[in-house]
C-alpha cells in the first residue's frame, strides 16, 4: 500500500509539473504586430525582385536608403550603444552568436533618424500585400511587429554561425511535438525576414569580413552549408536591404573585424496557397 501511495504521489507530481510546463508554453507572450504602414515613397520592389524572392527565397537591394538617412540612423544607433542609453543583451550561446541586440519600437519617442528607417522597413510588407497579382506568391495578409531588432557586432571576429531562424516553427504539430508547437505560437507566422544595414557604404568584406553568407539550396539536414551549390555573400554596406526566407535558407554572419550594425524585421504572413 505504501508503495502504491508513493507511486500515486509521484504521478501526481509529474502531472502537476507537466501542467505547469504546458501552461508556461501556452502563455508564451505574443508579439505585438500591426498591419503594415503605407509607404510614403515610390515602390522599392520591382517585379523582377519579387520574382527572385518568390523563386529563390532571397533578394538583395543595394542603395535602398540614401547615405544621408543611413548615416543619421547609424549615428543614433552608435550613440544608443556606446552611451548605454538603452540596454543591449545577448540571449544566445556566445560560441554561436557574438552580437548585442536590442528591440527598437516604431513609436514617437524613438529617435527620428532611426524611426525613419524602421517605418520604411515595416512598409515593405505593404508592398508585398500589393504584389498579389505580380510574381510574388509566397505569402499574403502580412503583418509587421512594432519592434525591430537592432544588432551590433563590435568587431574582434564577432560572428553568428550558420543557422536557420526557428527552423521548426513552421512544422506540423506531429513533427515537433506539443510543447515546441505551443511555445512557437508567437513565431509560426513569420514569413519574410527584412534586414537593412546601417554601416558605411564602402564596407569591404575581403578586408574586414562581416558579410551575410546565404547557402542557397543547402539540404535541410545540412547545418554548415556543405551541400549548397550556389552560396552568396552579401556585403553589409550601408543602405543595402536584404529580403529572404530565413527559416528555410541556411545563413551566417561571417566574422567581422569592424563594428557592424543592422536592423532586422520579421514580416508575418499567411502562406499564399491557403488563400
Amino acid at each position: 500500500m505504501g508503495r502504491n501511495r508513493a507511486d500515486l504521489l509521484a504521478l501526481g507530481g509529474l502531472a502537476g509539473a507537466c501542467a505547469i510546463t504546458l501552461a508556461d508554453a501556452i502563455l508564451t507572450p505574443a508579439i505585438e504586430t500591426t498591419k503594415p504602414p503605407k509607404s510614403t515613397r515610390p515602390p522599392l520592389l520591382t517585379n523582377l525582385m519579387l520574382n527572385k524572392l518568390d523563386k529563390v527565397g532571397f533578394v538583395e537591394i543595394p542603395n535602398a536608403f540614401s547615405s544621408i538617412k543611413i548615416g543619421a540612423a547609424r549615428e543614433v544607433a552608435v550613440k544608443l550603444y556606446e552611451e548605454e542609453t538603452i540596454t543591449f543583451s545577448n540571449q544566445n550561446a556566445v560560441d554561436v552568436r557574438q552580437d548585442m541586440t536590442k528591440f527598437i519600437a516604431d513609436i514617437e519617442n524613438t529617435p527620428v533618424a532611426l524611426r525613419a528607417i524602421i517605418t520604411a522597413m515595416r512598409s515593405i510588407a505593404a508592398e508585398l500585400d500589393e504584389a498579389e497579382y505580380s510574381d510574388f506568391s509566397l505569402t499574403h495578409s502580412h503583418r509587421v511587429p512594432v519592434n525591430l531588432q537592432l544588432a551590433v557586432y563590435d568587431g574582434a571576429k564577432a560572428e553568428y554561425r550558420a543557422h536557420r531562424d526557428n527552423p521548426v516553427l513552421g512544422s506540423r504539430l506531429e513533427d515537433v511535438g506539443l510543447l515546441h508547437y505551443l511555445k512557437s505560437a508567437p513565431y509560426r507566422a513569420r514569413g519574410i525576414t527584412c534586414i537593412v544595414y546601417l554601416n558605411v557604404e564602402d564596407w569591404n568584406v575581403e578586408k574586414v569580413g562581416g558579410g551575410l553568407e546565404v547557402f542557397l539550396g543547402a539540404e535541410d539536414s545540412d547545418d554548415v552549408g556543405e551541400t549548397s551549390e550556389s552560396p552568396e555573400i552579401i556585403t553589409p554596406a550601408g543602405g543595402t536591404m536584404v529580403l529572404f526566407d530565413s527559416r528555410e535558407i541556411l545563413h551566417r554572419v561571417m566574422p567581422t573585424d569592424k563594428r557592424r550594425i543592422a536592423l532586422t524585421l520579421w514580416i508575418e504572413g499567411e502562406p499564399r496557397l491557403s488563400k
